[in-house]
């Protein structure tokens, strides 16, 4: 049985070949494999949302790709070839071992070198088809016992571009691929076959390092890394535009955040502008391995999404006001009081490198009662106001989050009727609560936001933000990347436990301690349910407050997660009972009695004083 060694050879006008002794050559993957680009331009990149790829992490990416394995197999690969109807192998296999990947930059290309260990297939059938009697090629079919391929190096330069959302990689020039092939195979009718295995086999190994590194390039970087669902927001990002440096890669697309909830009103188009909308500059990278930006235009079209969505529409369920301080505002002969607010415009912000500011250009306040049976308005305002904004990374929760404070509200419009008159200063009243319920409002939607979460796993990596600056009309976010087997990564899970601390039947309500243990001193999230209920949403504390129990037996779930996003499977369980109150008849000379009037006035003295509470806060 006779042991081929084939090394190809190029001289300046033909391909010389034959067994054993061959001089060593560059084997160039041809215009049959890839797509050719002669010249390519690519501009700068724009969009909203707008990311960039650094050394770092190309650099990590090598170090994860580096002594990785390729696994290649074909039950059956064949063509026509020379005077042969059909040349091919059974059972091609090839284990293609990944010594070391090296990814550099340059303007408008990314370069690869791939250096292979020892590629190896065996247990192969060789065969040749040909149904011509008269011609030189003779069909026979014989056993491939190995193909063992050493010194191999595939080297290209890509050009990515955007097709259909995602990133495509295109070859630019032609890629080289060198290597020497040893073949032990049973028999052969001439060279000429041999040289097409070497082909075949050659193409197969450039078009297997394409496409891992095709794959590489869309599992660390889609438009699916950037889409998420958080509580009840979809967001999504589409990929428009992309350009290579140096000293990185940029891509640029636009993000789109849908409320999922019911809205409770409706809003008409918005027409006015969004804003600065800029090329964001990363700088350096600051030692990151990607960087993520959103422009001042992005981050207004996400307000305006969430106003046109009808999430800035708030009736008596979202209102949460104290009825009975309003009762003590107005003639007790109405009844049924309710509230309601409407956003007029959406919010909209100002980026800025030290302070971004928001700003509220009208929102209605709306109390609503009965008066001899027929609904009236009682009170109405229009108020503005303006804010401060802030980002924090929230490592309790695993995402970054979005912060309002230094609130300045002015009442520009108010109508109000039905107030007591006989309560001095009832108006001023009024318009304290209405601008205290703002604050109120502001403090409870727009305190600790999740814009989006600050850890992904993919490709067995775990990608982390590590930093948030603010620019000029841009916000960006710095992230590092980490192997799973980096002992900086956190695999273990906490432990959760959870006990009773304060149960009232007569005011349907419980409360509960949470305790948890973990590996690590790491910041801690709770989640919990009621009864089989929905989860909470995820959120930093130690109890669990409960109101408007019904009576009877219930049980509470919770659980724990760290901020690797490491989830307790194991929900602690607590199971508790709201006994029915039997209600007694007060007796006769009992002296606690309060009239009508005195508990609205008393009413009327605790909202004030809550309302100057929050006031001065404020101030």
């Amino acid at each position: 049985m006779d042991k081929t060694v084939l090394t190809l050879s190029r001289s300046p006008n033909y391909l010389l070949f034959c067994q054993h002794d061959l001089s060593r050559r560059t084997k160039q993957v041809g215009p049959t494999l890839f797509t050719i680009l002669w010249s390519t331009t690519a501009s700068a990149v724009s969009g909203g949302v707008q990311t960039a790829i650094f050394p770092e992490g190309l650099d990590y990416i090598s170090s994860v790709v580096s002594g990785m394995e390729l696994d290649f197999s074909e039950p059956q690969i064949g063509m026509s070839y020379d005077c042969y109807d059909e040349l091919g192998i059974l059972d091609y296999n090839l284990n293609i071992p990944i010594d070391d990947l090296e990814i550099t930059l340059s303007e408008n290309r990314i370069n690869i070198r791939v250096e292979f260990g020892t590629i190896y297939g065996e247990n192969m059938v060789a065969y040749g088809k040909d149904e011509n009697w008269l011609d030189a090629c003779i069909e026979f079919e014989t056993d491939v016992n190995y193909i063992s391929v050493t010194d191999s190096v595939f080297e290209v330069s890509l050009l990515p571009i955007i097709e259909n959302g995602d990133i495509e990689l295109e070859v630019m020039g032609e890629p080289s691929y060198t290597g020497e092939i040893d073949i032990d195979i049973g028999w052969i009718p001439d060279d000429l076959i041999l040289f097409f295995w070497g082909e075949t086999i050659f193409e197969t190994i450039g078009q297997t390092s394409k496409s891992m590194i095709t794959e590489l390039f869309s599992e660390y970087w889609s438009a699916s890394l950037l889409s998420a669902q958080l509580d009840e927001f979809d967001v999504s990002v589409g990929l428009g535009d992309i350009d290579t440096t140096a000293t990185s890669i940029a891509v640029g697309g636009d993000m789109m955040v849908q409320w999922t909830g019911e809205p409770t009103c409706q809003t008409e188009e918005y027409t006015g502008g969004f804003g600065r909308q800029t090329q964001i500059d990363f700088g350096n990278g600051y030692e990151s391995a990607i960087g993520l930006g959103a422009t001042e235009a992005e981050v207004n079209k996400l307000f305006v999404g969430l106003w046109e969505d009808g999430y800035l529409c708030f009736t008596e369920d979202r209102m949460e006001l104290l009825w009975d301080q309003l009762e003590g505002l107005f003639d007790p002969s109405v009844g049924g009081i309710q509230a309601s607010a409407v956003f007029l415009a959406p919010p909209l912000i100002d980026m800025r490198p030290d302070d971004s500011e928001v700003s509220m250009d009208g929102v209605e306040i709306q109390i609503t009662g009965v008066v001899d049976g027929y609904l009236v308005e009682l009170a109405y305002a229009k108020i503005s106001a303006t804010a401060e904004l802030s980002l924090a990374l929230d490592t309790s929760i695993t995402s970054l989050t979005m912060s309002l404070h230094e609130l300045d509200l002015t009442v520009d419009e108010l109508r109000a009727e039905h107030l007591l008159s006989s309560q001095e200063g009832a108006e001023d009243y009024l318009v304290g609560f209405m601008e205290g319920w703002l604050s109120t409002w502001v403090a409870s939607e727009f305190d600790d936001v999740i814009l989006f979460a600050t850890q992904f796993y993919t490709f067995d990596t775990y990608v982390r933000v590590q930093d948030v600056i603010w620019g000029d009309a841009e916000m960006k976010t710095f992230i590092k990347l980490y192997d799973e087997n980096d002992p900086a990564v956190d695999k273990v899970p906490p432990e959760t436990n959870v006990s009773l601390s304060t149960l009232s039947n007569d005011a349907k309500s419980a409360s509960f301690d949470v305790t948890v243990t973990d590996d690590r001193e790491d910041p801690i999230a709770i989640s919990w349910s009621l009864d089989e209920q929905t989860w909470s949403s995820w959120t930093v504390t130690d109890t669990v407050e409960l109101s408007g129990l019904m009576d009877g037996e219930h049980t509470l779930l919770v659980k724990s997660r760290d901020s690797w996003l490491n989830e307790d499977q194991t929900p602690a369980s607590i199971t508790f009972e709201i006994i029915p109150v039997v209600e007694t008849t007060e007796p006769s000379n009992c002296a606690c009695s309060v009239t009508p009037a005195n508990r609205r006035t008393g009413m009327f003295w605790g909202a004030l004083l809550a309302v100057a509470a929050i006031v001065r806060r404020k101030r």
